[in-house]
C-alpha cells in the first residue's frame, strides 16, 4: 500500500504541474458527471417510476397474434367478444390513431387523432380537466360525433378559452361537438391531440369483419387480486374458443397481453443494452458541453477522446490497485495515466501526440 501512495503523491504533483491544462481535465470530468446525472434524470423518469395512471401496475395491453406474426391489430368483433366475454378485467378499451383535417376555426391544421372507445379512459382512470369525457352510448354507430381536445391543442389553437366546450369543430369535412379537455400531460396514445369514438366507424361493414384488422390495440385495468398470468390464462382459453366458432377469420389467431409498463418502455430498455447507445451518449456529450469548450478553444472530439481514455483507464486503474493490495509489483502503468491525462489533452487539443 505504501508503493501506491507514493505513486498517488507523483500523480498529484503532475497534475500540478501545469495547473491550465489540469483545470480543463477537471472541467472536463465535471461536464461529464453533469451530462451523467441528466441522463440518470431521464432513466429515472421513464424507466424507474410508474406510470402516470392510479394503480398503473395493475394496467396491461392487448393485440392479437397470428401463425406468421407474434403482434397484430385487434378486429373490432374480437374486441367486443372479448369484453364481453372476460371476467379478469375492469374495463378493457381499444385505440388507434389517424390524422384528421380541421378546418373552419383559422388556418386549415392536420390533427393526430386517437380513435379510441369510451372504457379506454376508464381503464386508465383519465378524468377530463375541463368538460366531459364520451360515453358508451355515444360511443355507437349513429350517436352524435364528439371530440374531446388535448390540453396543448386547446391552448395553441384556441386560445385556452373556455367556451370552446360545446362548440362545434369541423373534423374531415364532418361537424364534431367540443365536450371536454383533457388533463395537460395526459397524451395516450402517443403524440395524439383529439380523441373521437371508435364505435362511432364500428357501423361501417369492413369493421364489422373479423378479418379487418383496423389498427386497434387493447389496453385493460385488471381486477383487484387477479394476476396476469390468470388473465392470460381467461384470454387464451376467450382466444381459442373464437378460433373454433370462426375458423374462417380467426383460425391460427390467439391474444397477446403484456404489462402497459413494458410496452411503453420497452424499446428503450433495449435500446440501453445496445452497443449503438455509447453514439448517443456522445451526442448528449456534445450537446451539453459544446459551449464552454467552444468558448475556451478547445474541440470537442477532444474531450470525447479524453473520456474514452479514461473511460478505458479507470479499470485499468482499478485492477492496478488490487494488484497492489495483493503485495503485487507497483501499479506504476495504471498511476501513470491518471498523471499523464494533461499530456494527453494537451496532444489532442493542440493536434499533437500524446507526451
Amino acid at each position: 500500500m505504501s508503493t501506491f501512495l507514493q505513486d498517488m503523491r507523483y500523480g498529484v504533483r503532475m497534475l500540478l504541474k501545469d495547473k491550465g491544462v489540469t483545470f480543463v481535465v477537471i472541467l472536463a470530468l465535471a461536464l461529464g458527471i453533469g451530462a451523467n446525472t441528466a441522463i440518470f434524470s431521464v432513466v429515472d423518469a421513464v424507466l424507474l417510476r410508474p406510470l402516470p395512471y392510479a394503480e398503473s401496475d395493475r394496467l396491461v395491453f392487448l393485440n392479437e397474434t397470428a401463425k406468421s406474426m407474434d403482434e397484430i391489430s385487434i378486429s373490432y368483433p374480437n374486441f367486443t367478444d372479448w369484453r364481453n366475454q372476460n371476467h379478469v378485467f375492469e374495463n378493457i378499451g381499444v385505440h388507434n390513431r389517424e390524422s384528421y383535417n380541421l378546418t373552419g376555426a383559422g388556418e386549415a391544421e392536420r390533427i393526430v387523432t386517437g380513435q379510441v372507445s369510451a372504457d379506454m379512459f376508464a381503464a386508465l382512470r383519465v378524468n377530463p380537466a375541463m368538460g366531459r369525457l364520451f360515453t358508451n352510448e355515444e360511443d355507437q354507430p349513429g350517436a352524435a360525433p364528439v371530440v374531446l381536445l388535448s390540453y396543448p391543442l386547446w391552448q395553441r389553437r384556441f386560445g385556452g378559452q373556455a367556451s370552446i366546450l360545446n362548440q362545434q369543430l369541423t373534423l374531415n369535412g364532418k361537424s364534431y361537438t367540443v365536450i371536454g379537455i383533457m388533463p395537460q400531460g395526459f397524451q395516450y396514445p402517443s403524440r395524439v391531440e383529439m380523441w373521437v369514438p371508435v364505435g362511432q366507424l364500428s357501423g361501417e361493414v369492413s369493421w364489422q369483419q373479423r378479418g379487418n384488422h383496423p389498427g386497434l390495440y387493447g389496453v385493460a385495468r385488471l381486477k383487484p387480486g387477479v394476476t396476469i398470468e390468470q388473465a392470460k390464462a381467461e384470454m387464451d382459453m376467450i382466444g381459442a374458443n373464437l378460433e373454433k366458432q370462426y375458423q374462417d377469420s380467426n383460425a391460427g389467431n390467439g391474444v397477446q397481453l403484456r404489462p402497459l409498463l413494458e410496452i411503453l418502455v420497452g424499446d428503450i430498455r433495449r435500446d440501453l443494452r445496445r452497443p449503438q447507445l455509447r453514439v448517443r451518449d456522445q451526442q448528449l456529450l456534445r450537446a451539453e458541453v459544446h459551449g464552454p469548450f467552444h468558448h475556451a478553444g478547445i474541440g470537442i472530439e477532444s474531450v470525447v477522446r479524453l473520456f474514452d481514455g479514461l473511460q478505458e483507464g479507470v479499470p485499468r486503474l482499478g485492477a492496478g490497485v488490487h494488484a497492489a493490495d495483493r503485495g503485487a509489483e507497483r501499479p506504476h502503468a495504471a498511476l501513470d495515466l491518471l498523471a499523464r491525462a494533461p499530456q494527453q489533452l494537451r496532444g489532442t487539443v493542440l493536434g499533437g501526440q500524446p507526451g
